[in-house]
């Protein structure tokens, strides 16, 4: 039988506790304190100003990266500016970090300024000299400014750089070596390259980071190329499910509703990615794409000039306005068999002086020699018009001229099989065997 507790017996237990040092607490972080993983997965799933506020209240551990998500929810929604300031404050007070000036020279690079992108990348190059980001802008820079040996070699160092390291990669980081392998596979083909991205690489950065919608839309553009539809639709359903607000995602998603003419369906994608992000110039171009299906040249011209100030030396926007002025000014017809592709644009279009067409493809070409991105631009706007055989010659120019081998031959089949000419086959054969033996072949493991 228990005995009962006396008083006495009480009195020394009570004693005896106040002996004893409390057991220490955890230190717990304030219900309202934020961490990065959290504020990127508000990001990354498009709540943009929750994702800005969770990064404002980041502590300083973290300060280069709130201030590059920060940046990028403002970039989401069109606030470049206000991005690149929050960068630069940023770079003041860590002036030894790569990925600043990388971030800023992708922020420099879209809208065209390429002399500051290039400044912000031999400063990440110079802090860093494999930091990826600067690096592919390396090559897309050398792209633009027609310098394609430079350009290739850039590309390949990414895909070289991922066969040779054994490193637990980061979702970004792949996707950077994604993004420089596939260009890689379109002036490089035969590699099989574009396989080994859709069922290696971009599922590998989703098992990383299951929020990582990029991946998704990458894939989707890699379908969308080799006019799959099925696939695209089911990645790009994928990542708008990740990321309903994700711009990009509503543009590539009327791209695809334009390759069968939908053109209702496509400008409801347009308007939806405008109300997002209103400076996103692809959904600019694809909303004078709609006009051209539509047959409204005019409109598109209009759509086009002001754009202009989002990037006024996009060769995918040049490319659709010199086809428009072609549309609305009107073409010769093509020239024989036995032309060369340069011939064959030289005797295509109106060398007059007052011919608009005329003039920007001399300034394109002046500024960049080897402006296939225009020329492919200039082709795909011909035939959303329905100009199959005018469309055949810059098709074929953009080969000759941006190695762009493995596009053409996708778009090769679509324009062929509108077309009865066989003179315009001719002239596909030579310019495709000249991209396939210019350069080197190079294969991501």
């Amino acid at each position: 039988m228990l005995r009962p507790f006396t008083l006495c017996t009480l009195a020394l237990l009570l004693f005896a506790t106040t002996l004893v040092a409390p057991a220490e607490q955890p230190v717990l972080a304030p219900a309202d304190q934020p961490s990065l993983e959290s504020a990127t997965k508000l990001l990354h799933t498009g709540n943009y100003a929750e994702a800005t506020a969770a990064f404002d209240k980041l502590d300083s551990a973290h300060a280069v990266a709130a201030a590059i998500g920060k940046s990028r929810c403002l970039a989401a929604r069109g606030e470049t500016d206000q991005a690149a300031k929050t960068l630069t404050a940023a770079q003041e007070k860590h002036p030894r970090v790569a990925k600043l000036p990388s971030e800023l020279a992708q922020l420099a690079f879209q809208p065209g300024e390429h002399q500051t992108a290039k400044r912000h990348i031999d400063r990440a190059r110079g802090l860093a000299k494999n930091q990826l980001t600067a690096r592919r802008l390396f090559g897309d820079l050398a792209r633009v400014s027609g310098d394609l040996d430079t350009a290739n070699s850039a590309y390949g160092w990414l895909v070289d750089y991922y066969n040779n390291n054994e490193i637990e990669w980061s979702a970004e980081q792949l996707h950077e070596i994604g993004l420089a392998a596939a260009v890689d596979a379109r002036w490089n083909p035969g590699a099989n390259q574009f396989s080994f991205l859709v069922n290696d690489l971009y599922p590998e950065i989703l098992n990383r980071d299951p929020t990582y919608w990029q991946a998704h839309l990458e894939s989707a553009r890699l379908f969308l190329e080799k006019y799959n539809e099925p696939d695209a639709n089911r990645e790009l359903q994928a990542a708008l499910t990740i990321n309903p607000e994700a711009a990009e995602v509503h543009v590539a998603l009327a791209q695809l509703a334009l390759q069968n003419y939908k053109l209702d369906q496509a400008l409801r994608h347009i308007r939806r990615a405008e109300r997002i992000n209103p400076k996103l110039l692809s959904a600019q171009l694809a909303l004078a794409d709609v006009y051209f299906a539509n047959f409204e040249p005019n409109q598109a011209v209009e759509v086009l000039e002001k754009a202009r100030v989002l990037n006024p030396l996009s060769e995918q926007l040049l490319g659709r306005l010199a086809a428009a002025w072609a549309l609305i000014d009107g073409l010769r017809p093509p020239s024989s068999s036995g032309a060369t592709a340069a011939e064959s644009e030289s005797s295509h279009t109106d060398k007059s002086t007052d011919s608009r067409m005329r003039r920007l493809v001399d300034r394109v070409t002046k500024l960049n020699p080897s402006a296939g991105d225009f020329y492919l631009s200039l082709a795909a706007s011909l035939d959303l018009s329905r100009k199959y055989p005018d469309a055949a010659i810059y098709f074929a120019l953009s080969v000759l001229v941006g190695l762009k081998s493995w596009v053409f031959l996708a778009l090769f089949n679509n324009v062929i099989g509108e077309c009865s000419s066989i003179s315009v086959a001719a002239t596909f054969v030579p310019c495709t065997l000249v991209s396939y033996l210019s350069i080197k072949r190079k294969k991501i493991k």
